[in-house]
């Protein structure tokens, strides 16, 4: 082993009998910024910015390309909406600026005919579906114009009413066992529609929320992983309730039950529900929570539960600065195993994504990529830009034209071992591109003072197969394992290694081998 570690690096001179190789194993557990850093696990990661944590290595995200362009002044889009009728063929993605709805469903430029709605007050749509014997319809509201239906082959306004209410109001939408159920913008009470219609009359529902604010959203919970009479309906309020029902009908108590009225974490924004097998998710300023497991816990101690137990801290800082932000949503993404939680940073400006792998429950942190809103379409996703064009998300491996940008620093570990050490190799483990070994930074002993860690451009030289002509052109190598050893310098008790890249090609890492001297405990 010292005579190879000789060879790898002549200008290092290995100590006799003090000198060791350890593995720094990758922090498959993901990002963590709830623990100490002394009390962090050895596979966490006190940054992890665009690696995906799998089940025994970190792969670098996969890029975005530019779907549609929707006009040549720069504004955002705001909603996406999929229409998906039993039909598939007829399927259509819709996006939605601040004053039009536009028809996505082809890639490119959008022209004037993809212009469905115009005139409109603002793009911050909800919206969900109904399926009767009439068709299928799109439902959608924004609290400012008159709500819309799409039938498959036209917008056109939804024709519901009651006394008392101002159309205009309505602000969110929602289809609980068949029955479509409306929130009024500023008011706790909700609206709900016959069995299977999507107009007609509204009848007026208060659930008893105790705290006062207004209802954010309305979801169903369903304990079986499906669709059933076992179905809750559940209101979530601004203030940091939840106030559950069972049964059909609200018409009378007794087809329709209160459960209970809950406290919980205060709601961020109103596309805060997600629906996960038999869970139902809630976007709170504790993070991402289940509501089957928060029922019975203070909103304070929700975090304790939430999906986003080791984030959390950094969910509660961000609901602070900027929880009141339009562009806060939770999306489940299947084909990818993920849940992408949008982060606003600055509204219309920049956001970035808390992304979590379904398998693992590990998190990671995803930059670049200034998204407003997220949506399916069919199996792949795609997100609004800031700069009026929509795009499709894990398409390629380069964000546009630009390199993916990666960063990790593991967590500190001692090695088993609190005798202070002087490290002076490390050899990072990837499957990449030939030649690829981004220089790897040293830490000691907690230091959070983070230095620059400069980005390596990794690239396939040569044709790709298939592509050049036998004989005349080099094929590029693709991916193959790199182990490079590299001088480092650092010295302590406990250790952490950082590195970022900068890509247009896929890249696994598998973990950091350190060579280092053994001291004395002081």
């Amino acid at each position: 082993m010292r005579a190879a570690l000789r060879g790898a690096s002549a200008r290092v001179r290995l100590p006799a009998d003090t000198f060791e190789v350890q593995t720094m194993q990758p922090p498959v557990g993901g990002w963590n910024v709830r623990d100490s850093l002394p009390l962090m696990s050895p596979q966490d990661a006190i940054i992890l910015d665009n690696w995906i944590p799998d089940t025994t290595s970190l792969h670098l995200r996969n890029g975005f390309s530019t779907w549609a362009t929707l006009a040549t002044t720069a504004t955002a889009v705001e909603t996406l909406m999929q229409y998906v009728p039993p039909n598939t063929t007829n399927s259509k993605l819709f996006a939605a600026t601040a004053t039009k709805i536009w028809d996505v469903t082809i890639t490119g430029t959008a022209s004037s005919t993809a212009q469905l709605v115009t005139g409109l007050t603002n793009g911050r749509w909800q919206h969900d579906y109904m399926s009767n014997v009439a068709g299928t319809f799109l439902i959608c509201v924004n609290g400012a114009d008159q709500p819309r239906k799409f039938d498959g082959a036209t917008f056109a306004t939804c024709s519901v009413s009651a006394s008392g209410l101002t159309r205009t109001n309505l602000v969110g939408v929602a289809n609980h066992m068949n029955r479509m159920w409306f929130i009024e913008e500023n008011q706790l009470q909700t609206w709900y529609l016959p069995v299977s219609q999507v107009e007609g009359v509204l009848t007026n529902f208060l659930p008893p929320f105790r705290k006062g604010g207004k209802c954010m959203a309305i979801g169903s919970w369903t304990r079986d992983g499906g669709s059933g009479p076992d179905d809750f309906l559940v209101f979530v309020s601004s203030r940091g309730e939840c106030v559950i029902y069972a049964g059909t009908d609200p018409s009378s108590s007794s087809t329709m039950a209160l459960v209970g009225v809950f406290n919980i974490p205060d709601v961020i924004g109103r596309r805060c529900l997600i629906s996960a097998g038999a869970e139902l998710g809630i976007l709170t300023m504790q993070g991402l929570v289940p509501l089957s497991q928060i029922l019975g816990l203070s909103p304070g101690a929700a975090a304790r539960s939430s999906f986003t137990d080791k984030i959390s801290g950094r969910f509660k800082a961000q609901f602070f600065a900027t929880g009141t932000l339009f562009g806060w949503q939770v999306i489940e993404y299947p084909r990818g195993n993920l849940v992408i939680v949008n982060v606003p940073i600055g509204e219309r400006t920049e956001q970035q994504q808390y992304v979590m792998n379904e398998i693992t429950g590990s998190w990671c942190r995803f930059t670049n990529i200034n998204a407003g809103c997220w949506s399916l379409f069919g199996t792949d996703v795609y997100f609004g830009g800031n700069d009026a064009k929509v795009y499709k998300f894990d398409s390629g491996t380069m964000d546009g034209s630009v390199n993916v940008e990666g960063t990790i620093q593991h967590a500190y570990t001692t090695l088993k071992n609190v005798n202070t050490k002087r490290f002076s190799l490390a050899r990072p483990i990837f499957s990449a591109p030939s030649a690829f070994n981004p220089p790897v930074t040293i830490l000691t002993d907690y230091d959070t003072s983070i230095p620059a860690t400069t980005a390596i451009a990794a690239s396939t030289s040569g044709t790709q197969w298939d592509v050049g002509f036998w004989d005349t052109f080099q094929w590029a190598g693709g991916s193959v394992t790199t182990l490079q050893w590299q001088t480092v310098r650092g010295e302590g008790r406990a250790v952490s290694a950082a590195f970022s890249v900068s890509s247009s090609e896929p890249i696994l890492y598998n973990g950091t081998d350190l060579g280092y001297e053994v001291g004395n405990v002081l």
